[in-house]
């Protein structure tokens, strides 16, 4: 019981040390894995399988929310309720896709399996005996020792059950080209669950303190894969869109007073402000690594191409004054939100290129 107190103390000291560390969350934009030129209006179908209706709702409505595409909504369609998963890429079946007026359409399959393993682990634990013995104890009142009687405890062991849940959730997409009658994508994402409720761990207090589990946390099968079903949805929208992410990087609080000024307003969000501050290190000490590694971070949280460009400058400056991992990281990281950047700008002028078609079908929601 010592020893654990100990690490608990350890760990709750480790949490206080470093939540004390400035960092900024920043937010940037990942450009879509995969591109596709001449693609504006999207037409999304049905998804097969009994968690198909799930994954589709959720592609649709983050893929909403990107605002990349024109999406038109084709979840129910008796022509293409007729044809099967293994033959939406078939030719002789490509025109059944003539009536869609969009650039592109996306069909998927979702397949899953959820599994309950219980059993139980033998845990020992203290049980009274019935019998007694006089102890001398304190009396945290009076202070003085007395005679008391305390009941002698054994060691026993006891089963306590627990049920081991594993899931998984696997979704298929494939994007056609409604013009050339091609297959511009195909791509599949799986996601899975593994976690133990009850048991050894359900039974630790400190066990339960850091995220173990009890039975009575046990969720439905269905809220299970809901939350696998939200995940693979995400992914799914990253391959084929831009998606926004956001990441926490540290700010160096080292140097003179002013870079230390410059942090505290950065944390307030007055980037402008911290800036000035910063720039004013500057002017006293051209070389102050912390001054110019923080003027990179400023940059990089304003996300465009030529700030990113600019908070480069700044990192490859902080290195040649200092060394510091957090340099090096830095630099390692805006290069590729550089390389991003500049692909996600030749997507969006592809996109721009293509016109926007108009849906003249009264089952088709163009939103």
């Amino acid at each position: 019981m010592q020893k654990g107190l100990t690490i608990l103390l350890g760990l709750l000291l480790s949490t206080l040390v470093f939540s004390c560390a400035p960092k900024m969350k920043l937010t940037a934009i990942k450009p879509a894995e995969v591109s596709m030129p001449g693609v504006r209006t999207l037409a999304i179908l049905p998804f097969r399988g009994q968690y198909g209706d799930l994954v589709r709702d959720e592609f649709y409505s983050k893929l909403d929310d990107v605002k990349h595409f024109t999406l038109q909504d084709l979840r129910y369609n008796e022509a293409l309720d007729k044809i099967q998963w293994e033959q939406m890429d078939d030719p002789r079946f490509m025109p059944e896709f003539a009536g869609i007026k969009a650039d592109a359409a996306i069909a998927g399959q979702v397949i899953h399996q959820i599994k309950d393993i219980r059993g139980a682990d033998q845990v020992k634990m203290q049980e009274g005996t019935g019998q007694y013995r006089k102890v001398k104890r304190k009396n945290i009142f009076t202070g003085k020792n007395e005679w008391v009687e305390e009941e002698i405890m054994r060691t026993v062991l006891k089963p306590v059950p627990y049920i081991v849940r594993t899931a998984s959730l696997t979704a298929s997409i494939k994007v056609f080209d409604l013009k050339t009658r091609k297959i511009l994508a195909t791509k599949q994402v799986t996601e899975s669950f593994k976690q133990k409720y009850g048991g050894k761990e359900g039974n630790d207090f400190l066990s339960c303190l850091f995220g173990a589990k009890t039975i009575e946390d046990l969720p439905t099968p269905e809220e299970t894969l809901s939350s696998l079903a939200e995940k693979v949805a995400t992914r799914l929208v990253a391959k084929i869109a831009p998606t926004k992410y956001t990441m926490e990087v540290a700010l160096d609080t080292g140097g003179s007073s002013d870079v230390s000024k410059g942090v505290k307003l950065a944390k307030k969000g007055d980037w402008e402000g911290a800036m000035e501050m910063w720039q004013m290190a500057l002017e006293k000490d051209p070389y102050s690594g912390p001054a110019l590694y923080n003027m990179g971070v400023a940059y990089e949280a304003r996300g465009d191409l030529n700030s990113l460009i600019q908070a480069r400058n700044y990192y490859l400056k902080a290195i040649k004054a200092n060394s510091k991992d957090m340099y090096i990281e830095a630099k390692v990281r805006i290069n590729k939100k550089i390389r991003d950047m500049q692909k996600l700008e030749q997507q969006q002028r592809l996109l721009n290129q293509t016109p926007e078609r108009k849906s003249t079908s009264g089952e088709v929601q163009v939103y």
